[in-house]
């Protein structure tokens, strides 16, 4: 299944039973991170968050939260992807023309896949400038981090 924007991707989890939206107020300081944290673990559903505190925007989680929704997002299974990753990875090092010819197909599709500039669209129906990041639904995540984070958080410690 393709997907041509996000909105596409949820309209498809709603009508799977593999999206729930949350219509309380719900605060982005621990609130959101605890629920997804619970939700993610019990194997549940991608969340919608349509009012998190102090933000007009809504938040989405837990979209590739289970092999199923990435396989529906990327056509699929995760495994095959991860192997294909390291198969280029392996091919592209060190460099040499002959492993970049090699991969020349998956190179296209990852140059394929990049952003793109539209000219309309959602994703221009508000624009502010100078940027105001402060009104973001950004997450802080546990008790003593150093603030809310914008990135996606995969993160890995030792």
């Amino acid at each position: 299944m393709s997907f041509t924007d996000l909105r596409s991707f949820l309209r498809h989890l709603e009508a799977t039973n593999d999206l729930v939206r949350v219509t309380a107020e719900v605060d982005t300081d621990q609130e959101v991170t605890i629920i997804q944290h619970r939700v993610i673990a019990a194997g549940g559903p991608a969340l919608l968050f349509e009012r998190p505190k102090g933000s007009p925007y809504r938040l989405v989680t837990n979209l590739f939260g289970t092999a199923g929704r990435v396989k529906a997002a990327f056509g699929r299974e995760p495994a095959e992807i991860g192997q294909q990753i390291s198969l280029l990875a392996d091919r592209l090092m060190p460099p040499s023309v002959a492993g970049i010819w090699a991969a020349k197909k998956q190179l296209w599709r990852i140059k394929q896949a990049r952003l793109r500039t539209v000219r309309s669209g959602a994703v221009l129906q508000q624009c502010f400038d100078p940027p105001c990041l402060d009104k973001l639904p950004c997450l802080k995540c546990w008790p003593l981090d150093g603030g809310a984070f914008f990135t996606l958080p995969l993160v890995h410690t030792c």
